[in-house]
């Protein structure tokens, strides 16, 4: 009887699985748990709370990307931020690496939670910010490639509409737009990783080998080799 194969588990998204997993839980942890005392700490600042004397201000900047309104509409575009770098960022983390990507991430949050904190009078909490920057990775990688797919123009559509619809507020989408922008763009001074090329394998050697006889056969024939290639 043959054995049973065991299920091998592989972390395939070390940077988006454990940025889903925190956010998931800090969300879960503010709705049933503790009851709307996470969600203050992780929203961006804005042009009425900033205070360059605060170090949370500065925490907020960061940490923005984390969060989500616990209630509709906010936790829909919670729910679509996270399911969709978990799908798109398979494919961003193989070809940049986790360490550059994570890079990429920070330097999204800080752009979007810095013009928050200029240009909003409300908070922003979601992962839209990340959205934005798979999207714009996705175009630029095209880009260096010299085209340009109809696919990944409607996707960025469809994002700022959502967007749009969600929060009502286009100021909103320009804020997340620009902070998945401004931490795409270091993808051009980035190296992808390359795919180990296959090695060549050197040609297998065939080996002659001759087979003499004495010629003592009945019809006097004498046969000088046999060849095995």
């Amino acid at each position: 009887m043959a054995k049973k194969s065991k299920i091998k588990f592989t972390l395939d998204l070390p940077l988006f699985s454990l940025f889903a997993l925190i956010s998931m839980l800090l969300v879960v942890l503010d709705a049933f748990v503790l009851k709307g005392k996470i969600m203050p700490f992780i929203v961006s600042p804005t042009v009425k709370d900033f205070s360059f004397s605060n170090p949370l201000s500065y925490i907020k900047i960061v940490s923005h990307i984390l969060g989500s309104q616990t209630t509709a509409p906010g936790i829909y575009l919670w729910l679509y931020g996270i399911v969709y770098v978990i799908f798109a960022g398979s494919e961003a983390e193989k070809t940049y690496g986790t360490v550059f990507l994570a890079i990429m991430l920070v330097l999204s949050s800080i752009f979007s939670g810095v013009l928050a904190a200029c240009v909003l009078e409300t908070p922003i909490s979601t992962a839209f910010p990340v959205v934005f920057l798979l999207n714009f990775l996705t175009i630029f990688g095209n880009l260096k490639k010299n085209t340009l797919t109809a696919s990944s123009l409607i996707l960025l559509a469809a994002i700022c509409a959502f967007d749009v619809i969600i929060t009502k507020n286009p100021v909103i989408l320009a804020v997340d737009a620009a902070g998945g922008l401004c931490g795409s763009l270091i993808s051009f001074l980035a190296v992808p990783n390359k795919k180990p090329k296959a090695s060549k394998k050197a040609p297998v050697k065939t080996e002659t080998r001759a087979t003499y006889h004495d010629g003592d056969d009945d019809d006097d024939t004498t046969v000088i080799g046999t060849f095995n290639l």
